[in-house]
Formats: structure tokens, sequence, C-alpha cells
């Protein structure tokens, strides 16, 4: 387990908090640059990992929900699935379907319904 990283002369270490955000990436590393890292530093890493975690479980999520609803109106399964269903609730309603009914009526048999 890498314990120790010297970044001096690399450029990221001239961005802006760039020991927090290698702390947040490597949780386990003791020293960065020859210097040990303060137990705040270690606080506040942890605070950010921990809210980019639960950002990203979030995202992830959603975008689960997303494809979920987006596979449903792709799946031409699905949509006859729901056809059926609807025409199962049609045939326990009145013994016929909407689109019968509307076929006999326009036949003219609308004796029976």
């Amino acid at each position: 387990m890498l314990r120790a990283l010297v970044l001096l002369d690399n450029p990221c270490s001239d961005e802006p908090d760039y020991r927090l955000e290698v702390l947040v990436l490597l949780p386990h590393l003791q020293r960065l640059d020859k210097e040990l890292f303060e137990q705040d530093e270690r606080a506040e890493a942890k605070k950010i990992r921990q809210k980019r975690e639960k950002e990203e479980e979030v995202r992830t999520a959603w975008q689960g929900e997303e494809k979920e609803a987006k596979g449903k109106r792709e799946d031409p399964t699905w949509r006859s699935s729901l056809s059926s269903s609807r025409l199962q609730e049609g045939k326990a309603e009145g013994g016929q379907s909407q689109g019968q009914r509307s076929r006999h009526q326009r036949l003219g048999f609308t004796a029976g319904l």
C-alpha cells in the first residue's frame, strides 16, 4: 500500500487544495511531499469523500431509473404486455375491448353491447 508520495515540481502541486484532493483519493497516504498529514486534513478529506460518494450513489441511482424507463419505452414486449393488460381490463368491464366495441358500433352491431 502506498504510504508516501512526492509531487513536488509536478504541475498538479500548483493547484489549490491539491494536498486535500490527493488525500481524498488516497486516504491511506501518510505523507505527501515529505510532510505528514494533519488530523484536520484527514477529517476534511473524509467529509469530502463521503459527500462525493453519496452524490455518486444518487447520480447512479437516477441514471439507473432513467435507463430502466427508457428500456421500457423501447422494449416492444413491455408495450405489448401493457396493451394486453388494457385489453384484459376492457374485457373484464364489458366483455369486449374498446377496439372491438368501436368496430362493432361502426358496423351497426350495437344490440348486445
